[in-house]
């Protein structure tokens, strides 16, 4: 408050630093969601952060590789209609156009050989 820097900036920087720590450390994101995965099978909370002591992985920095990943999978697949519509739209034009260039070279090839063999 004292330097003006907004709380939620200074909690990206905190996460940005786990992460840029935890690549050094050798934590790829496979292995981050493989662990998130496991721990999350753990229902005890204390049995949970003794298997993450365990593995050297601090619970806030766990709790930020849980949140990354379930923002992830939220992201994966969700098309709003509006996206879906406009692919769909998309997919239209690009066919419409491949069947116009189809129909360009067809007629080309067929003017190359009909003229081919005369003088």
């Amino acid at each position: 408050m004292e330097t003006g820097v907004p709380a939620h900036t200074l909690e990206n920087w905190r996460a940005q630093a786990m992460a840029t720590d935890a690549r050094r450390r050798g934590w790829t994101p496979q292995k981050m969601l493989r662990l998130v995965g496991d721990a999350m099978r753990i229902p005890d909370e204390t049995a949970r952060n003794a298997f993450l002591e365990n593995n050297n992985v601090d619970p806030l920095e766990f709790m930020l590789w849980g949140k990354a990943a379930m923002e992830g999978l939220r992201a994966f697949g969700r098309v709003t209609r509006g996206e879906s519509k406009a692919t769909r739209f998309r997919i239209r034009a690009l066919e419409r156009d491949l069947r116009k260039k189809d129909k360009t070279m067809a007629s080309a090839a067929a003017l190359f050989l009909d003229g081919y063999g005369e003088d």
